[in-house]
Parts: structure tokens; sequence; C-alpha cells
């Protein structure tokens, strides 16, 4: 079964904010991936860098290494969330980029403006950059990745990586 990591923002987050799309994700996907939660590892309210600074990065590196994709949700600034992507794209791992939402405020002023004068979604150009797919919606994630789900890569990759039944030129 293919595994997916959940980074996003858990310091200075409460519950709501660090687990609501979390479990959202897990609940849609849990019948046809691993979900792998990093808040397996929370210890945002007793932390102390000499007990868990090495138990939270070894743990989140040795579970990124074990998973196929990454989903990203960077809805606020978070120097974890952006080392875990630079460390999965660095090792070969697909990232999946769930843009935050416009604050409801936004959305209604953008309703009313012309199109140059409307606010946008916006990603650090290093997210943009290091982002295999960009989503809108947990909607159009989880279709994605269903639909990635019913695709079976290792026959792909078989087809791609076949070796070669053409004639080589030799008689036999």
């Amino acid at each position: 079964m293919r595994k997916l990591y959940l980074a996003g923002p858990m310091v200075a987050c409460n519950d709501k904010k660090a687990t609501a799309w979390r479990n959202e994700i897990t609940e849609r996907l849990d019948a046809c991936y691993q979900i792998v939660n990093p808040m397996a590892r929370d210890h945002r309210f007793d932390y102390d860098p000499h007990k868990h600074k090495n138990l939270i990065v070894e743990g989140d590196k040795e579970d990124i290494d074990g998973c196929d994709y990454i989903i990203a949700y960077p809805w606020k600034q978070s120097t974890g969330t952006s080392m875990e992507m630079m460390y999965a794209y660095m090792t070969g791992k697909k990232i999946l980029v769930l843009l935050p939402e416009l604050p409801l405020w936004k959305r209604i002023y953008n309703f009313f403006r012309p199109p140059m004068f409307r606010y946008y979604r916006t990603l650090s150009p290093w997210t943009d950059y290091h982002a295999f797919r960009k989503f809108d919606s947990i909607n159009g994630l989880v279709s994605f990745l269903k639909t990635e789900h019913v695709l079976d890569y290792e026959l792909i990759d078989w087809y791609h990586n076949k070796p070669s039944t053409e004639h080589t030129g030799e008689h036999s």
C-alpha cells in the first residue's frame, strides 16, 4: 500500500488548526493509502530540545523516507514544513501542495473587484518550485490521489523499462 506523509504547521497552532485538515485527508484516503501523520510525535506543549529535537527530526526524516508522496499544507509559514518539503524533494519524493484558502473577507472583496485588484493565493517561490502538483482544495487532492491509486505504476514503470524485443540484426 502506498504511503502519504502529512506535512504542515504544528508549532504555535491550536489542535483544530494542526489536526483538522490531517483528519479529513486521513478519513477520505485511509482505505487506499497508509497515512503517516507526524502529529504522532506532537510535543507542542511539552517541548524540551534536549529530549525531543532528535526524536522529532529523525522520526520525520525516517517517515518521509518510507512514503511515496508528501502532502504539504503551508497555510502559514513553518520552518518544519519547509524543511520536510526540502528533505522530501532531495530524496526524490513527490510533493503535493494544498493551497491555503483565502480568508472570507478577501473572498468577499474579490467578488466585487476586477481581476487586477483581487487577492490571490500565493506560495513562496520555493514551495512552488518544489511542488510536483498543487491543489486548490482537499477535494481535488483526494480525487487525484484516488486516481493515482487506481493506476498501477509498477505496470507503467515496467512498460517504460521493459527489455527491448526489437531484432538486433544478428542472425541465428
